[in-house]
């Protein structure tokens, strides 16, 4: 497997001073899009919607605080309003105005933060396999009680198991359970993949439980109704980690929301179905970025 070469990062400080990698990809004079990464994950989860529209659009990411080439906060804010307080400063260090934003997974709840704190300046929502809040009270009743005890015990043996982690890379096996039992599907890209769970083992895993802790017990559900942006909510109909029910409840309460479901995909979407993804993107994009007539003089 040939990992996803990445361009490297710049490096800003965030509102309350914590180093945080960032992204300009693009051209300057296009449409901003501004990516919010899942938990635990980074720009590689971005790579088909980079490649489809890089001429076209502006893209502007970050790693999370504490995550990858991001500084650890020394306060040890990773509530779901820092990571949206760190997205407005990623704008504000590039002085964009108005941007379009999408979020993966828990990169969904940033948004919606994103949108409180700036709504005057984000031209539309773009949300991926997420939920607006608390995404284990309808995920699976397994995962509700195991989330926090499985990510606690990786920060503290993180450094034990990651040498039995690389080996299992180097098998095909756990990547086919995973495609027999459903939690990824069969039309997987897994040389991505792999490249997202490599990178994803050398995480700190102490920062990653206590951003999980966070990311469970925000809602943002309050804001729904809330949303005056065109919304664009894309599911998986095999999501075992945010059901599709938060799909069609976000697609219900947001006034101008438009809902596509892949019905073959899991959680992992982006991977899985790209051009089915970007094909949706594409027509919606049409549709919100389209110039406003100009009135006819009297």
């Amino acid at each position: 497997m040939t990992p996803t070469t990445l361009p490297p990062p710049a490096y800003i400080r965030s509102f309350d001073s914590t180093r945080l990698a960032v992204w300009d990809i693009g051209p300057r004079n296009a449409p901003v899009l501004l990516l919010i990464n899942g938990l635990g994950g980074n720009l590689v989860t971005w790579k088909f919607v980079i490649d489809r529209f890089r001429d076209r659009l502006r893209f502007i990411s970050f790693d999370y605080r504490g995550m990858y080439d991001s500084e650890r906060p020394t306060n040890g804010d990773f509530t779901m309003d820092a990571h949206a307080r760190d997205a407005v400063s990623v704008l504000d260090h590039f002085k964009v105005d108005k941007a379009l934003v999408m979020g993966w997974s828990m990169g969904v709840q940033v948004c919606f933060e994103v949108y409180r704190r700036i709504p005057g300046r984000v031209v539309g929502l773009i949300l991926a396999n997420g939920a607006y809040g608390t995404p284990l009270d309808k995920a699976p009743t397994v995962l509700k009680p195991a989330a926090m005890p499985v990510v606690s015990f990786l920060a503290v043996a993180a450094d034990r198991l990651r040498p039995v982690a690389r080996k299992l890379l180097s098998n095909t096996r756990p990547l086919k359970l995973a495609k027999k039992v459903g939690l990824v599907s069969q039309q997987l890209d897994e040389d991505v993949f792999l490249d997202l769970v490599q990178r994803y083992i050398e995480l700190d895993f102490s920062a990653y439980r206590d951003c999980t802790a966070s990311l469970i017990n925000h809602s943002a559900e309050d804001i729904l109704e809330h949303v005056k942006v065109p919304t664009l909510i894309l599911g998986g109909g095999r999501d075992f980690f945010t059901p599709k029910v938060f799909s069609d409840e976000m697609a219900r309460r947001i006034p101008d929301a438009e809902l596509h479901v892949i019905e073959d995909a899991s959680h992992y979407c982006a991977v899985e179905y790209p051009q089915q993804l970007v094909g949706i993107m594409e027509k919606w994009l049409e549709r919100v970025l389209a110039p406003t007539p100009k009135r006819k003089r009297r």
